[in-house]
C-alpha cells in the first residue's frame, strides 16, 4: 500500500514537471498530448478517449480498473465544475460511484460546453469504453441539458436531482424576498421553512397531497408566495384547477424510495470533491498540463484511499451526519402513523437549507 511519503515524492515529481511541460496550446486544434500525459504515475494508460483535433473536443481520463469498478455501482453521481477548467475547455465534469460506502471519482472528463450534444457524445463514449457500464440512478443538479442527454443513452437508468440544489432554490427565494436574516435568528419559521424541502421524503404519490396540506397550514396560508420555488417542482395550477406539468417532475427529486438502500440523497460529496480538488490545484483555469497531472495525482490517491478501506479502515463521516441520517430513516419508516404535516416537520428537524 503506497504510503504517504510515497505521495509526497510524487507531488514533488508533479512540481518539477511543471517546468518542463509543454507549451500551453492556444486552441484545441493545435492540442497535441505527450504519451507522459496519457498515462497514470504506474505507467498505466489514463487518456482512454480523445474525440479528436475538433472545436467541441471531449477528453475522457480513467483507468480500465475504475471503469470496472463503476460497471458494479448501481448509482452513480456526477457533476461539474467550471473555475478550474483548462482554458481551453469549459468545464471539468466528473462521474463518481460508490465503494466501501464512500463516493469516490471514476472519470475525469474536459467538455467543451455544457449542450445536451456534448453530453450524449460523453456518455456514448463511456459506453464505448465498457459496453456494460449501466447503472440504476445517476445524480446530476438540476440541468436539462445533462438529464436530457442521461435518459437518452441509459435509457433504463433513472436521473435523480440533488437534494442539495432543491434547498438551494428555496434558500435562493428568501433572499429574494428578504427573509434570510429572520431564517437565520428565527428557529420556528426555519423550521417552517425546511417543511417545504422535505416534501422530497413524501412517497410520490403522496406529494401533491402533502403539498396542498402544506398550502392549507396556518403558516403558509400567511407566507404563500414562499412556496413560489415550489411551482417548478410540482407545476403550477392552470385557470381550472388543474395542474401544469412540473419543469422537473417529482420523479426527479424525490427521495423516499432511495432512503432505506442507504444512497446518498445529495452530490455534497462530489461537490466536496471539486472543491478539494480546485483547493488543490490552487489555479483558475490552469493549463491543461496541470489539470492532466492533477488528474492523475488524484487517481494515485484514490488508489490509496481504495486501498486503506480494504485494509478495514475508515473514512470519517461525524458522528452528527449519522445521526440525522439514521433519525430520517425511521421517520420515513413511520410514514403510515403519522400525518402529512407531523411528518414533514419530523424530517425538517433533521437537515439544514445549504445556505
Amino acid at each position: 500500500m503506497p504510503s504517504l511519503s510515497v505521495l509526497k515524492r510524487t507531488v514533488r515529481r508533479i512540481r518539477q514537471k511543471e517546468q518542463a511541460a509543454p507549451p500551453n496550446p492556444k486552441t484545441l486544434l493545435e492540442l497535441i498530448i505527450p504519451d507522459d500525459y496519457r498515462t497514470t504515475f504506474d505507467g498505466k494508460p489514463f487518456l482512454l478517449f480523445d474525440s479528436g483535433p475538433v472545436e467541441n473536443r471531449i477528453l475522457i481520463f480513467s483507468t480500465q480498473k475504475n471503469l470496472q469498478l463503476l460497471q458494479k455501482c448501481e448509482h452513480w453521481f456526477a457533476d461539474g465544475t467550471f473555475s478550474t477548467s483548462p482554458n481551453l475547455f469549459y468545464q471539468i465534469y466528473t462521474v463518481h460511484g460508490i465503494q466501501f460506502n464512500n463516493v469516490f471519482p471514476s472519470i475525469f472528463a474536459l467538455l467543451p460546453n455544457k449542450t445536451e450534444t456534448t453530453y450524449v457524445n460523453f456518455y456514448n463514449a463511456l459506453k464505448t469504453l465498457n459496453e456494460s457500464l449501466n447503472p440504476k440512478s445517476i445524480m446530476v443538479d438540476f440541468e436539462k441539458a445533462a438529464i436530457n442527454a442521461i435518459q437518452s443513452v441509459f435509457t433504463n437508468t433513472s436521473v435523480r436531482g440533488c437534494f442539495f440544489h432543491l434547498s438551494q432554490s428555496i434558500w435562493r427565494r428568501l433572499q429574494n424576498l428578504g427573509f434570510q436574516k429572520r431564517y437565520m435568528e428565527d428557529s420556528e419559521f426555519a423550521l417552517q421553512i425546511r417543511m417545504m424541502a422535505a416534501l422530497s421524503f413524501v412517497p410520490e404519490e403522496d406529494v401533491e397531497n402533502a403539498w396542498n396540506e402544506l398550502l392549507d397550514s396556518e403558516f403558509y396560508s400567511l407566507n404563500e408566495e414562499i412556496l413560489t420555488p415550489l411551482n417548478t417542482w410540482i407545476g403550477r395550477l392552470d385557470r381550472r384547477n388543474r395542474r401544469k406539468p412540473a419543469l422537473f417532475p417529482v420523479t426527479l427529486w424525490n427521495c423516499f424510495k432511495y432512503i432505506f438502500e442507504n444512497i446518498p440523497r445529495t452530490n455534497n460529496s462530489v461537490e466536496g470533491w471539486h472543491n478539494g480538488f480546485a483547493s488543490s490545484l490552487n489555479a483558475c483555469h490552469p493549463t491543461i498540463w496541470k489539470c492532466i497531472d492533477s488528474f492523475k495525482k488524484e487517481e494515485s490517491l484514490i488508489k490509496l484511499q481504495t486501498e486503506q478501506l480494504i485494509a478495514g479502515m475508515t473514512i470519517g463521516v461525524k458522528r452528527k451526519y449519522k445521526d440525522h441520517a439514521e433519525k430520517i430513516i425511521k421517520i420515513c419508516d413511520d410514514y403510515h402513523t403519522r400525518s402529512k404535516l407531523d411528518f414533514l416537520k419530523g424530517i425538517a428537524h433533521n437537515f439544514q437549507l445549504q445556505l
